[in-house]
């Protein structure tokens, strides 16, 4: 009698180990995947907020470049009608020098019998000058006028240089704000990772907790039908 109560205890402890080695083997392969699914989100998020920042730079670089490139090409026109006039200037000038010369000449020679040749000269010499005279005052207006030209663009150029300035603060400002986007969202996924950590650990706990209690209540109900049986 006693030989046949031995070996019915020995079977139901190695049955209830099978059970426990068998749960703790299924919470290990439901760890595994929640903890794949989550590393799959996190790629695809950095993946379409680094697409955004590279549009919005290549918009703003091309609406700046076309706008320095037009201030460039009306100052460089600007410029080339600036030494022209210079040039006219200084030819007009000569002429003026060659004309005073003359005059001198005609003053400083003995002066020959008054006829009408020499009375007619003198006045065409005179009307020359007159005409040289307004055509150099004329001249320097337009001097005046390319020079605030220039100056007004020189001013454009400028705002436009601030402008790309601002520009690209701008730009730096939103790679920043964008940057802090990004570190918040990969806090709040770890924050979410660890709390999937801990209810894991817990169902884990609980499992064997509550495993552990069971095993213990069937041994001691398995306990009282040996004690009828006897």
């Amino acid at each position: 009698m006693h030989t046949t109560t031995t070996t019915t205890t020995t079977t139901t402890t190695t049955t209830s180990t099978a059970t426990t080695a068998a749960a703790a083997a299924a919470a290990a392969a439901t760890t595994t995947t929640t903890t794949t699914s989550s590393t799959t989100t996190t790629t695809t998020t950095t993946t379409t907020t680094t697409t955004t920042t590279t549009t919005t730079t290549t918009t703003t670089t091309t609406t700046t470049t076309t706008t320095t490139s037009t201030a460039t090409t009306t100052t460089t026109t600007t410029t080339t009608t600036t030494t022209t006039t210079l040039l006219l200037l200084l030819l007009l000038l000569l002429l003026l020098l060659l004309l005073l010369l003359l005059l001198l000449l005609f003053l400083l020679l003995p002066p020959p019998p008054p006829t009408t040749t020499t009375t007619l000269l003198l006045l065409l010499l005179l009307l020359l000058l007159l005409l040289l005279l307004l055509l150099l005052l004329l001249l320097l207006l337009l001097l005046l006028l390319l020079l605030l030209l220039l100056l007004l663009l020189l001013l454009l150029l400028l705002l436009l240089l601030l402008l790309l300035l601002l520009l690209l603060l701008l730009l730096l400002l939103l790679l920043l704000l964008l940057l802090l986007l990004l570190l918040l969202l990969l806090l709040l996924l770890l924050l979410l990772l660890l709390l999937l950590l801990l209810l894991l650990l817990l169902l884990l706990l609980l499992f064997h907790h509550h495993h552990h209690h069971h095993h213990h209540h069937h041994h001691h109900h398995h306990h009282h039908h040996h004690h009828h049986s006897q």
